[in-house]
């Protein structure tokens, strides 16, 4: 009796732990090693392999549409084993290209895009904390550079706290420069109240000027005192300009508005005009007076 007590006991053992392992895990072993399935705790499933990876024949559906990683750790999707993507679980950044995302999108690498949709945050190039500003493009093949510093956007052929080639300044109060020292501060070029100030000269087929033009007309009026061409030559003789034109120190000094120069020019003209006039009727008045006194 007691030599069948000890088998059945050891029989009744084995069958309650099988029993109860059955109940925790199912367990698949083959000739490569086994999977194991059934709940983890209260809360999740589980599925565990001594494998160094699960491979799938087939894709991979999620009736929830989530993929997640377990608390602390990261989600990373692989190609041929290497992380192209990666997810921080401290901050949700995103990386693609790298595992360390200091964005909520870090991409290691080039971007091709049909278009390209920005909020009112506004879009950074380079390295925002630069002393450049915090948009910045250059362009390697033309060496060309375009950056923003406290409302100022600058287009040059350098980069770096420099003038070396300024191009193009749009500055934060509407004006643009061109070959204009850059403001890297809060502050802007005064322009003098134009909207373009340029240091170097201008090349161009025409100018059309429709404000500040010449208006001069009243030369011609009944009524315009005309400067006698006595007081005239004393003028010129003691100041070495004509009345109303500024002298060549004040131009070097102040420069002049094309407009009003243009109006200058044309009284000028339109007084020495006049002038002939005047001439013309005193010599037509003498010639009255030789002929009369060649018939006496």
């Amino acid at each position: 009796m007691k030599k069948l007590f000890i088998p059945l006991v050891a029989g009744l053992s084995f069958i309650h732990l099988h029993s109860f392992s059955q109940t925790q895990w199912n367990t698949f072993t083959t000739s490569y090693g086994n999977i194991q399935l059934g709940p983890a705790d209260a809360n999740s499933g589980h599925i565990y392999t001594d494998r160094s990876k699960f491979l799938f024949n087939k894709d991979l559906f999620l009736n929830t549409g989530g993929l997640s990683s377990v608390s602390g750790v990261g989600l990373s999707l692989k190609v041929n084993g290497t992380t192209r993507m990666y997810i921080s679980p401290t901050n949700g950044y995103t990386g693609v290209g790298t595992t360390t995302p200091t964005e909520m999108l870090s991409v290691n690498g080039n971007i091709s895009s049909t278009s390209l949709k920005v909020a009112d945050e506004g879009v950074w190039f380079g390295n925002y904390t630069s002393p450049t500003g915090s948009f910045f493009i250059h362009n390697a093949f033309s060496n060309t550079y375009c950056d923003i510093s406290n409302a100022n956007l600058f287009f040059r052929r350098t980069n770096g706290l420099s003038n070396l080639g300024a191009i193009m300044g749009l500055q934060r109060d509407g004006t643009v420069t061109i070959g204009v020292w850059e403001k890297y501060d809060n502050t802007y070029t005064d322009t003098q109240g134009a909207k373009l100030m340029v240091n170097g000269g201008i090349l161009c087929e025409k100018v059309r000027v429709i404000a500040d033009v010449p208006n001069s007309d009243h030369v011609f009026h009944p009524t315009y005192q005309l400067m006698p061409l006595s007081e005239l030559k004393q003028f010129v003789t003691e100041n070495r300009h004509l009345p109303e034109i500024p002298s060549a120190k004040e131009f070097l000094e102040n420069g002049y508005s094309l407009g009003q120069m243009d109006d200058l020019l044309l009284r000028k003209v339109e007084e020495l005009t006049l002038y002939v006039i005047q001439l013309q009727e005193e010599l037509k008045k003498q010639q009255e007076v030789i002929e009369e006194l060649k018939q006496n």
